[in-house]
């Protein structure tokens, strides 16, 4: 049985001329022959792929040389059945929706905390104003 590589991973960064970069992938990732999704918007990335492990880094390696996605960190895993059925790329508002107007995690990251502070925070059940 064949391995294929899974592979996801995003970056909020500022993205330009959306439509020529959807058809590049689109393009670069039916060549391949690689299943999942590409999410673009004007705020990043989201990347979603399975294929053979040579396959997939093909799309990671064109990443690499666009403008704030040098370098970008990814989940992997591996499996013996395709995870997805199809590939797409597509243009969206959002790349992870907050569901809250004006964030813009691109030019406003949030402050990094470190884990032990994160936990005791979850002790304390420090909501932040959620209530959900």
């Amino acid at each position: 049985m064949e391995k294929h590589l899974v592979l996801a991973g995003y970056r909020f960064v500022s993205l330009r001329n959306l439509q020529g970069l959807k058809e590049a992938l689109k393009h670069l990732g039916d060549q391949a022959c690689v299943t999942g999704t590409i999410l673009l918007s004007e705020e990043g990335i989201n990347v979603n792929l399975c294929g053979p492990e040579i396959q997939v880094r093909t799309i990671t390696r064109y990443l690499d040389t666009l403008e704030g996605l040098a370098d970008m960190t990814y989940h992997e895993s591996y499996t013996t059945t395709p995870a997805f059925t199809r590939f797409f790329v597509k243009v969206k508002k959002e790349i992870i929706p907050f569901g809250l107007k004006g964030i813009d995690p691109s030019k406003k990251p949030a402050p990094f905390i470190s884990p032990e502070t994160l936990y005791q925070w979850y002790k304390e059940k420090k909501t932040w104003g959620c209530t959900r």
